[in-house]
């Protein structure tokens, strides 16, 4: 029962659908009949507009002998032909056009030449690409190469100030050990001389030689190339042709 009951459903639907099937049929037929009625008709205007041009041409032709008075209704109505001629055979054109590009197929002679044209612009799509990637690979490796030479040369003179460095802070050691033993020096002169100067006056104090001068009391000299300053109030010095008396 069950079966006989799907079997019935199965048949209603194949029914309806070729019920469908015709009705749309049936409109189809309807619409092609239509559009072949009116391409008729229009070609029948054509061919009416270009029998009444060719009729007027051999009229025109047969009064090129003698002259003749155009009637200006007849004149206007003639023009009036040449218009709709040519607006109608540029319909049919643009109409022939539309109907060929609705006819696009890869096997056409439309549908190959945009098939050829997508080809080469995808070539040269691509040949564009690797230029591009090509000339990339170029730039990077010569930014590294220079980056490669700059870091090159940033070690090279980071070895060399090192190398000055030390060498400074040697020449730093051997002149903090002069001014040392100069500060000794200095200060055995000091004491010597101040234990063995003569009497003289006390805000002057006389050097002799290519140094000798008259400095005032209260001033600070500073003595030598390394920088030592001495306190010229402390005591007075006199010295005389470069030795201490």
């Amino acid at each position: 029962m069950r079966n006989v009951l799907i079997c019935a459903g199965s048949l209603e639907k194949a029914k309806e659908i070729e019920d469908r099937n015709k009705q749309q049929y049936a409109e189809s037929q309807h619409r092609e009949k239509v559009l072949v009625r009116r391409l008729a008709a229009k070609e029948q205007e054509i061919q009416d507009y270009v029998s009444q041009i060719n009729e007027l041409k051999s009229s025109h032709a047969s009064l090129q002998g003698r002259p003749t008075l155009l009637d200006p209704a007849v004149n206007v109505l003639i023009l009036r032909l040449k218009q709709e001629l040519t607006s109608t055979k540029a319909r049919l054109e643009e109409t022939q056009n539309e109907l060929s590009a609705w006819k696009f197929t890869p096997d056409s002679n439309t549908g190959k030449k945009l098939m050829a044209k997508c080809r080469l612009l995808h070539q040269e799509n691509e040949d564009l690409g690797r230029m591009t990637s090509s000339g990339r690979i170029a730039k990077l490796e010569g930014d590294l190469a220079l980056q490669k030479s700059f870091s090159e040369e940033v070690k090279k003179s980071q070895s060399e100030l090192d190398e000055f460095l030390q060498e400074l802070d040697e020449d730093v050691e051997g002149m903090q050990s002069t001014v040392l033993f100069l500060q000794r020096e200095l200060r055995a002169t000091h004491t010597t001389v101040n234990g063995n100067r003569p009497s003289s006056p006390p805000d002057k104090r006389t050097y002799s030689g290519s140094e000798c001068s008259d400095t005032p009391v209260g001033k600070r000299r500073r003595a030598s190339v390394l920088s030592l300053d001495y306190n010229e109030e402390e005591e007075p010095l006199t010295v005389t042709n470069g030795d201490a008396d």
